[in-house]
């Protein structure tokens, strides 16, 4: 009883002002756990109705004007009655989801409409009673309910009783209107349990909801059978205690040991040291804190005294006095060693294509991005995006040459949905400021089907900031394949999926916007934004000077060839050109076939020259292989250092090769000026006066810096696809390329080509000039397009306004587009569309978080990300995961040595109520974190 007085006194309940009966006390908990809006005061009402027994009265109905309408959670019918039934209904009584979408028509009744929905039952005897209400939607003649605005709610029918029927009635306010203050009943939809049975099945159906008197007025719905999933998924979205870092237990496997649950992760984090970061914990929920002391110390090692740093974010649990200080070569090497600790960063179907895993190993020459007046230094994190998974590491507190232990979350599995999507890693300053954001320092775009399958890769990359490089970012990278044929041919003709990915707060969504767009969001309309693509713009100019110094050799039949090692003249691109062009005049039933294959050869020498580069990280597949063996190669080994200098050699000629053109373009064009100014001097001289109303650059920004920008911007997104493509780091070129082949070949051995090619241009002469369009006119075009004579012998008017007073007043022969059918269907599927589009962000706002990114599947960075000479590769065992005895060989700790966790995805499936893909639904809930 004390517990009830508490829980009352919390609440603000009007109507609550006795409890004299234990019956009534349980009638009263029914309200009261209808009205409560905190979850935990909700449930602790919920177990206590129970125990009183008893299920409330229903409520008196609310007025359709008040904004405040409550959820269905809140409506008679509550959920906790919901949840009973469910148990203990019997065979008696069915159970039904109802998703009200949309309203259609509500034009016709006004520019600016309120609109409502509520969901009644009709009992047997006539009378109704409420059981949901959607909020009001305002200002809008096409509605769309979500689940922000109660568009969801269950219903109880009872199969014993055949009158019983649900009743959807749409309500409306005209805007701007007087009288209009209370919202009036447009129509309602009455459904049958014979309705809802035969049509149950989730699709979209559209109702007339009063066909006499607003046949336009149309109502759309959804509802199929509820289960106690779906019950239980609602309310969880309803309660707000979904949280997307979810510990799964399942089955041991021969490679993985169980997921920690809980328990275990309770029981790994009791004492203070080992309170780690969650791979998941994008919120920073869990952050290792940093002393003002105690950072650094010294230690006697081989005899000599050396200053030792403090172990990031906790010592090795295994061995905790020897890891709690380290000295720079300590930590190195140990960095070095294989991951215990990993993430499976799980996202879609379990058929997926593959699996990267990546161990982030440490960072060299960060900036200093700490404010802090005493020996403040960065903070680094790394953040990582792939498909729909969003993760991070451990942060390292006070180091510009952090270095992440094997024993903290640096290692993530990520599972590929398709071949072509790519991995965005970025190093951030923490800032445990509530108001600041986490700085960013660098960004790292890897494109995984560039490298081999199954080898071990030590990676050094350099990070840039916009066009800054601060320093270095050092990983462990292997991309293993389900089936190597099947991925091939998904990123060759599957299109890559669209990945969203929500979170939960402003610090998350800043993170999570440079690893998808970089360090300036391009896409806003500012001066810098514009400054940033003109200077982009100038660095892509240099190389289109290198395609003219390759062609400007082509055309003076420059060129040499190896043979058997002797270098001999033979300019192959120019006899290429020169023979391609001649064959095209003298047989020109061929042009296609080498129209085709002149496009083929340029990005086939590409090819060729790449696939010979002396650095292996610049280096790509040959056409050959990629055509007739496996696209994703196998098993190889890079030494540190390999090919560096003659790499820097040819970087050095391409970049004098461009600096050459861009030179002559110059002079030539001072050269044209001065001829110019030397000409004008001989032409009569314009001495009208000079408007100054305004400088030219507010003239400029005021009405043409969008265009600029636009314009700009479309130059350089293109310029950066088109750079991937020529030096073949984009999935299309191989497609493209054997397309061009395969048409080229077809058309040479398709014997009518002759008599393809003279009767498609005779019938597109006959369609596009002959006779017939005499007959279009009379029929189509005569009543909207009057003749020369016809409109000489109506008279014309006198002055400009009414000669486009007189053509408005004409039917257009437009209109007849606008009313067809096609385009009324066409708009039909768009608002279907924008329907599953709206639900699909609510739905993904309530579970994961109000602020969404979409994820590029594409790499459009400025900057390409390539790894440093210092990188290595070394084959994996596959078997067990350790080569004993062979250096040569990447050895990896044994699978049962490893501990992992689980990050799901954030894919949402079905429809009405979108779930997550079934292993992340059925999670029990005392497992979650």
């Amino acid at each position: 009883l004390f517990c009830c007085a508490r829980l009352l006194s919390f609440a603000d309940i009007q109507n609550l002002t006795s409890i004299p009966t234990v019956a009534s006390l349980g009638s009263s908990f029914s309200s009261l756990e209808a009205y409560v809006k905190p979850w935990w005061i909700r449930k602790n009402i919920g177990i206590m109705f129970r125990m009183c027994g008893g299920f409330g009265q229903t409520r008196s109905k609310r007025n359709f004007d008040d904004d405040d309408l409550r959820s269905s959670s809140s409506e008679e019918g509550d959920f906790a009655s919901f949840r009973d039934s469910l148990r203990n209904g019997g065979n008696s009584r069915e159970r039904f989801v109802l998703e009200v979408v949309g309203a259609l028509g509500l034009a016709t009744l006004a520019d600016e409409v309120d609109s409502m929905c509520v969901v009644s039952k009709v009992h047997s005897n006539g009378k109704s009673s409420v059981i949901h209400r959607t909020k009001t939607i305002s200002n809008d003649t096409a509605p769309i309910w979500t689940l922000k605005t109660n568009s969801i709610c269950f219903l109880d029918i009872d199969k014993s009783k055949p009158g019983e029927r649900i009743r959807v009635e749409l309500f409306r306010k005209t805007v701007g209107i007087p009288g209009m203050s209370d919202k009036s009943s447009v129509g309602a939809v009455d459904l049958s349990y014979s309705i809802l049975l035969a049509n149950g099945d989730s699709a979209r159906r559209e109702y007339p909801v009063a066909p006499e008197k607003y046949p336009e007025v149309q109502l759309a719905l959804r509802f199929r059978k509820a289960s106690s999933e779906d019950w239980q998924i609602f309310q969880e979205l309803q309660e707000g205690r979904n949280n997307n870092i979810l510990m799964m237990e399942r089955q041991p496997s021969a490679k993985k040991k169980p997921i920690l649950t809980r328990a275990f992760h309770e029981n790994a984090h009791a004492n203070d040291w080992s309170n780690d970061d969650h791979a998941g914990d994008v919120d920073f929920e869990f952050v290792s804190q940093k002393g003002m002391l105690g950072n650094s110390t010294t230690v006697v090692e081989d005899g000599e005294r050396k200053k030792a740093y403090k172990v990031w974010p906790y010592p090795d649990p295994d061995n905790v006095e020897e890891t709690k200080y380290m000295t720079k070569a300590k930590l190195q090497s140990v960095a070095m060693e294989p991951s215990r600790n990993w993430t499976e960063a799980a996202g879609g179907e379990a058929d997926n294509y593959g699996s990267i895993f990546l161990e982030v190993l440490g960072c060299d020459d960060l900036p200093n991005m700490d404010t802090e007046l005493v020996d403040g230094l960065t903070d680094a994190f790394v953040a990582c995006v792939f498909e729909e998974n969003f993760v991070r590491t451990a942060v390292i507190h006070d180091s510009l040459n952090p270095r992440w232990m094997p024993w903290s979350h640096r290692a993530f599995e990520f599972h590929i949905q398709h071949p072509s999507s790519i991995l965005m890693l970025g190093v951030f300053d923490f800032d445990d400021n509530p108001i600041g954001f986490h700085d960013p320092i660098g960004r790292v775009v890897i494109v995984p089907t560039l490298f081999e399958r199954d080898t071990m890769y030590t990676l050094k990359y350099p990070l840039y900031f916009e066009n800054k490089q601060h320093g270095t970012l050092t990983i462990r990278l292997r991309i293993h394949w389900h089936n190597a044929a099947d991925a091939s041919k998904a990123q060759s003709f599957v299109r890559p999926p669209r990945f969203i990915i929500n979170v939960k707060t402003s610090k998350a969504w800043k993170v999570l916007r440079f690893l998808t767009r970089g360090a300036t969001d391009l896409s806003d309309v500012t001066i810098e934004t514009v400054k940033l693509y003109a200077t982009e713009i100038k660095e892509h100019w240099q190389r289109y000077c290198y395609f003219l110094d390759v062609l400007t050799q082509t055309l003076l039949w420059r060129g040499r060839t190896q043979v058997c090692g002797l270098s001999l003249w033979f300019p192959i691109d120019s006899v290429v050109l020169f023979g391609g062009v001649l064959l095209a005049i003298e047989f020109p039933e061929y042009l296609p076939s080498i129209v085709f294959a002149l496009m083929a050869y340029p990005l086939l020498c590409t090819n060729y020259y790449l696939s010979n580069h002396p650095s292996p990280w610049l280096r790509i597949r040959s056409f050959a292989r990629e055509a007739f063996h496996n696209r994703f190669g196998g098993m190889v080994t890079i030494e540190a250092e390999s090919g560096a200098q003659q790499a820097d050699k040819l970087r050095r000629l391409d970049e004098y090769k461009g600096l050459r053109v861009m030179s002559f373009l110059y002079k030539a064009m001072k050269t044209a000026l001065h001829v110019y100014k030397v000409y004008s001097k001989s032409t009569p001289v314009d001495i009208s006066t000079v408007s100054k109303s305004g400088s030219v650059f507010s003239r400029l920004y005021e009405n043409y810096l969008y265009y600029a920008h636009l314009i700009l911007r479309m130059i350089c997104k293109y310029s950066r696809l088109l750079r991937n493509f020529v030096n073949w780091r984009s999935a299309s070129t191989y497609k493209f390329t054997m397309d061009l082949l395969i048409l080229a070949m077809a058309w040479t051995l398709f014997p009518f080509k002759y008599f393809i090619i003279k009767w498609s241009v005779r019938a597109l002469v006959w369609i596009i000039l002959g006779p017939q369009n005499k007959i279009i006119d009379c029929i189509w075009i005569h009543p909207y397009y009057r003749t020369k004579e016809e409109l000489l012998e109506d008279g014309i008017p006198e002055t400009v306004e009414e000669m486009k007073e007189e053509i408005e007043s004409r039917p257009n022969i437009l209109d007849s587009i606008l009313s067809s059918k096609f385009l009324h269907e066409l708009g039909k599927s768009g608002r279907i569309v924008v329907e599953d589009n709206l639900k699909l962000q609510a739905a993904r706002e309530a579970r994961y978080g109000k602020f969404s990114e979409s994820v590029p599947n594409i790499d459009a960075s400025r900057f390409a990300s390539v790894p440093a000479p210092s990188s290595i590769a070394q084959p994996y065992n596959l078997e067990d995961g350790t080569a004993a005895g062979n250096d040569r060989y990447y050895n990896d700790i044994s699978p049962e040595a490893k501990i992992w966790s689980r990050v799901p995805g954030q894919k949402l499936y079905g429809s009405i109520i979108h779930k997550p893909s079934s292993a992340e639904a059925t999670l029990p809930s005392e497992i979650r974190l």
